[in-house]
């Protein structure tokens, strides 16, 4: 039985995860998989992977039990487990047929994902005070309960912070938990570039820093200091778009390079299946510009800038979702909830994931 945990409730997988879900569409999209021989599970339990991160996948084969964690190791299991090739599956299978410099170029497409793209994702949910007060905070108290809620989110608002730094963003330390202190901004290879950072300054008449003299005066103060972080998500949303176009031309040049001449956008690799980098690619997409979010800032530009590639995305996406939600999707049961109580019994040793 293959078990895989992704982050969701219900049959629901979240966007908090572009790798749960596309190992989930990748799970279910695969034709020599039974239905019966596997489980999805909302789970939202990083306890049960050893590295403490979803998507894990499970396999109990009745001798021992094995743990595949991460978007890459779920999927190279799953085609060496699987390697037979179906007509009707939308998904190339990169052993069988890709060859070794396809091969090369979708490792590489999937390394920038998950090094690149999914910094912004980061940024777009969590350091995006909009999206993460508006929307994001919301489903962890769906996911987790008391006080779990409260933890999960700050140990993500705090790896995104360093993630978001190391390509640039974030430079105005603009987020929900970023109100009191100052934190030194990582210098990077896009530390420099066209976006105009005056507005970065910190020096002495640094809003946050005015004592006010008055009522009247603290509101003022106020006023001008949400003035100020909205001018820095401003830039910050600018400089994410110019970094997104440029991971994206990774993906527009490899398609160029497989159909040239071409003006629209489709498969790499294939006239209609995708590669595992492109599901993965999708995935991400979605997640960005997911319409529940308050603040689509991306959607807005992918649909200004790549109308194209966006339309691929969107109906792969939707063609994708409706297919695994008529896979075995479940919430958690008994040691597998991320409960207090489980969680107590995990750190005392009484629960072995």
């Amino acid at each position: 039985m293959l078990k895989l945990h992704v982050w969701g409730e219900g049959p629901i997988v979240s966007i908090i995860s572009p790798e749960c879900i596309a190992a989930t569409w990748i799970l279910t999209n695969n034709p020599n998989i039974p239905v019966n021989e596997y489980e999805i599970i909302t789970s939202s339990n990083t306890n049960l992977s050893d590295i403490h991160k979803l998507p894990t996948l499970i396999v109990d084969n009745s001798e021992k039990i094995i743990k595949y964690q991460g978007f890459q190791e779920i999927v190279s299991f799953l085609e060496q487990k699987f390697v037979k090739e179906s007509k009707s599956s939308p998904i190339l299978s990169s052993k069988s047929q890709l060859n070794v410099r396809e091969n090369l170029i979708n490792v590489g497409l999937i390394t920038q994902l998950l090094s690149k793209i999914e910094y912004i994702h980061q940024y777009n949910l969590f350091i995006n005070s909009k999206n993460y007060e508006g929307y994001v905070r919301k489903l962890f108290s769906r996911y987790l309960p008391f006080p779990m809620m409260y933890n999960q989110p700050l140990k993500f608002y705090n790896q995104a912070q360093a993630q978001v730094q190391l390509i640039g963003l974030n430079r105005g330390k603009v987020g929900f938990f970023s109100l009191s202190g100052n934190q030194d901004t990582t210098q990077t290879e896009y530390f420099n570039n066209d976006v105009d950072d005056d507005a970065y300054d910190d020096s002495s008449d640094d809003i946050e820093s005015t004592k006010p003299l008055s009522a009247l005066h603290e509101r003022s103060i106020i006023s001008k200091s949400k003035e100020k972080q909205m001018l820095e998500q401003s830039k910050n949303s600018m400089r994410c778009m110019n970094l997104l176009n440029s991971y994206l031309d990774y993906f527009f040049k490899a398609y160029q390079e497989f159909h040239p001449g071409t003006n629209s956008y489709g498969t790499i690799f294939h006239e209609s299946k995708l590669s595992t980098s492109e599901v993965l690619l999708i995935a991400y997409i979605y997640c960005l510009t997911f319409d529940e979010l308050p603040d689509r800032f991306i959607h807005t530009y992918l649909k200004f800038k790549h109308s194209q590639f966006l339309e691929f995305a969107d109906n792969i996406s939707s063609q994708f979702s409706t297919i695994s939600k008529k896979g075995n999707i479940r919430g958690p049961v008994s040691e597998e909830i991320p409960s207090l109580y489980n969680e107590i019994k995990y750190w005392t040793g009484a629960i072995k994931y």
